[in-house]
């Protein structure tokens, strides 16, 4: 299980490569990026456990990442396509839960 935490949380990080800043906020205001970590949210409330906390942790961290690049015009153009390849990223590796 911790391996597909690691496979996970490495998609993430590749999808979102170009995003250095930390915030707190799940709420993007980009639709395919909100709609995923909603999903996530659900995801990680539904398996429960250490994964399930590791997951909503993902949430938080990532909601804020993609909050503050959603500030930024250029960057904003491209989290539609990051969020989306995270979210085909979770299907694969979190199949239990709803997509």
């Amino acid at each position: 299980m911790t391996k597909l935490i690691s496979m996970l949380t490495l998609a993430l990080v590749l999808s979102t490569a170009a995003c250095s800043k930390k915030g707190g906020s799940a709420n993007v205001g980009v639709a395919e990026c909100d709609e995923f970590l909603t999903k996530l949210k659900a995801c990680g409330d539904k398996i429960g456990g250490n994964i399930g906390d590791s997951l909503n942790r993902t949430v938080t961290q990532f909601g804020g990442i993609w909050a503050d690049n959603a500030k930024d015009d250029s960057m904003k153009k491209e989290l539609p396509a990051s969020c989306s390849s995270a979210m085909k990223d979770a299907k694969k590796t979190y199949t239990q839960c709803e997509w």
